[in-house]
């Protein structure tokens, strides 16, 4: 059994440094915009891992937790790449240990996950749902670029900061017993 598990270690790390080796020679080809998916939120190439598969296989293979950009997830869904639902269906879900939430706004198409401003509702609604799922949850951090402040004003971050207690109080204290979630409706 330990030859089966070896051979599937080395499966998952030969997948996760082709992701790796592909993506640098996409970057050092200089891939145009609508061949990229990379901050563009266009959908995985045929040869590519999801994300919520790469980020799986990444935390395993290193042995660490995992960061959830949530506003980075709706922000990928918002542009048709890949669902929030779908993404945290194929990650371990105990491994998260910070979650990361954020305004944005739309630009030429596309909703940018800017750090700009006030978390959507739609966002907020979801987290409430994910962060009561995640055992593990260390931290969640409201980001914002200090180039905005003198847009957004310190009220808006101190309304942001309660809707982060808020759902910081909402976070599963209990142990996990399941690490893939069920979808969200």
């Amino acid at each position: 059994n330990q030859v089966h598990e070896d051979k599937a270690d080395a499966n998952t790390s030969r997948l996760v440094i082709q992701q790796i080796e592909l993506r640098q020679h996409k970057d050092n080809c200089g891939a145009d915009k609508e061949d990229s998916h990379h901050d563009s939120g266009k959908k995985n190439f045929h040869d590519e891992m999801e994300d919520g598969e790469f980020v799986a296989a990444v935390a395993d293979l290193a042995g660490c937790g995992i960061l959830l950009d949530l506003h980075n997830l709706f922000a990928n869904q918002v542009n048709g790449r890949q669902s929030i639902n779908n993404f945290l269906r194929q990650i371990p879900l105990d491994k998260v240990w910070e979650v990361h939430l954020a305004g944005g706004f739309e630009m030429d198409g596309y909703y940018l996950d800017s750090h700009s401003g006030e978390m959507p509702g739609e966002l907020e609604k979801i987290a409430a749902d994910v962060i009561a799922q995640l055992p593990g949850v260390k931290a969640i951090i409201f980001e914002i670029f200090p180039s905005f402040l003198p847009l957004t004003g310190l009220e808006l971050v101190k309304s942001e900061m309660k809707k982060i207690h808020g759902l910081w109080e909402m976070r599963n204290t209990k142990p996990a017993v399941e690490t893939k979630r069920e979808r969200i409706d």
